[in-house]
Order: structure tokens, then sequence, then C-alpha cells
């Protein structure tokens, strides 16, 4: 957008980012980038080429076996008596021809073993720019920016949440690290002999003041497929004190778009709509 170039122009001229920033990617890909992909096309083409050579090697040394079982069927014949001076000297010919040809092959494919990187080319550079100090920059109330200020808002959240789960006497379980769609499974108590679904339950934890609440692509289509299997747990921090967990039943009223990654949502509306711990 035109305003946020605006509000970045002066990083565009801050030389600690535009100072040579050719020379320190192409140092990047020549160190790391270009080796690592020397060394796994080296794997490839090693694997492709023993796998030739290989081939190569059983096919014509069986057409060397054959012919020379049949050469030497031919020397009886002629100490028998008979004429095949002529093609026996064409068969040695061919064997010796065979034999030269592995030579050549194996020559040709074990110098297609050497590989030599080539010097990486810089065709284009981006400046990316956190959405977090972007935010801070256009004065917005309750950005974020540093991330360690952000994983202790999701520690205090997730801690919320497990929290007010156990009280219900709930088995809970942290799956945030799978990546499922949802950070906690929280497994109810049976009722009249029978097991509960379990609640999947995502928690986004945001500063108090905040307005919007990010969800990726992910957690929409699993909310939005399991319905009231899936709870949206939020929790407002402000310091060390926060409130809520506040759940939304069925938060999403679609699944994301083919090319959606994340999506925004209004926290007020959110909000509107949730219901405490029960």
């Amino acid at each position: 957008m035109p305003s946020d170039i605006a509000t970045i122009a002066h990083l565009l001229d801050d030389p600690s980012i535009v100072r040579d920033a050719a020379h320190v990617v192409n140092s990047e890909a020549c160190l790391r980038i270009a080796t690592e992909h020397l060394n796994e096309v080296r794997r490839r083409r090693e694997h492709d080429v023993d796998k030739t050579l290989n081939a190569v090697r059983e096919r014509l040394r069986n057409e060397i076996r054959y012919l020379s079982a049949r050469y030497n069927d031919l020397r009886k014949e002629e100490a028998a008596g008979k004429d095949v001076l002529l093609v026996r000297a064409k068969l040695g010919r061919t064997i010796d021809e065979l034999g030269e040809r592995i030579k050549i092959r194996e020559r040709e494919l074990t110098a297609m073993r050497e590989l030599v990187a080539a010097q990486p080319l810089v065709v284009g550079r981006a400046l990316a720019i956190p959405a977090g100090l972007l935010a801070q920059l256009h004065g917005e109330a309750g950005s974020t920016t540093d991330a360690a200020a952000r994983a202790r808002i999701e520690r205090i959240a997730m801690a919320a949440v497990m929290d007010a789960e156990r009280a219900l006497g709930h088995d809970v379980v942290d799956v945030s690290g799978l990546k499922c769609g949802w950070d906690i499974t929280s497994q109810l108590k049976p009722r009249d002999g029978r097991l509960p679904w379990p609640r999947h339950i995502e928690v986004k934890g945001r500063a108090k003041g905040s307005d919007t609440v990010t969800v990726t692509a992910n957690e929409m289509r699993e909310g939005f497929n399991q319905q009231d299997k899936f709870h949206l747990a939020i929790v407002l921090v402000d310091g060390d004190t926060h409130e809520g967990p506040y759940y939304v039943l069925r938060p999403f009223d679609r699944s994301p778009g083919w090319a959606e990654t994340r999506v925004k949502l209004n926290l007020h509306a959110l909000l509107s709509r949730a219901t405490s711990a029960r």
C-alpha cells in the first residue's frame, strides 16, 4: 500500500540495510545455499551415473562373453578343417570393439561425476518488513513487535486455557507443536457411561487493546469442518494479568479460500459471541 511505502521510506535509506546488500546476499549464497545445492545435485548425479555405469558394464560384458564363447567354437571348427577364418577374425574385431566401448563409456560417465559450482547470480532482492514493526510504525495500538513479548503472551494464554480446562475436571494435552490446526485437546469426563467427544481448542493470546486476531488457513479449515468440536479460546493479556479465556463456538462461517494462508478477524466481534469456560 502507498501508506506503507511512505512509512518505511526511512528504512530504505538506512546504510546498514542498503550498503553492500548484493555482496552480503552473494556471500551467503556461496557459503550456504550454493554448497547445499551442489551437494544435493552431486548425490543425485553420482547415483544416476553409478546406475548407468553398472547397466552398461553388465550389458556389454554379457555380449562379450557370448561372442567370446562363439569365437572359441569357431577356433575349434577351424582346427577341424572348416573354413571359418574370416568369420572368426570379424568376430574377434567385434569383441575388441566392445571392450574399447566399455572403456570409453567408463571415461565419459566418470567425467559426469565431476561437478563444479557456478558463481551465484543475484537477479533481485527484497526488503522484508515484519507486520509487527509496520504496525508499530503506523502507531497502531496493541501492536506487539518484540518476538519475546509475543511468545510471553502466547505462554500466558496457553496456561490460562489449560488451567481453566483442568478446573473443569478435563484431561488436557498440549498439541500445539503438532501443527494440527488447534493447540489443546481437552477430554471431558464420561457422562452416563459414555465418553464425550474431546474439545479441540485453538488458543489466541492478544495484548489488551488489540483489535484483530489472525488465524491460519489450517486453523480455519479445522474449525469450519469440526463445527461444535472446535473452540476458539481468546485470552487478553495486560502485563502480568489476563482476562479470559473467552470461548467462541463455531468461530468460522466458511472454509478458507484456496489461496488464503492467513485471515484477520475482528476481535471485538468474536468477543461479542464468546462465553466463559464451562
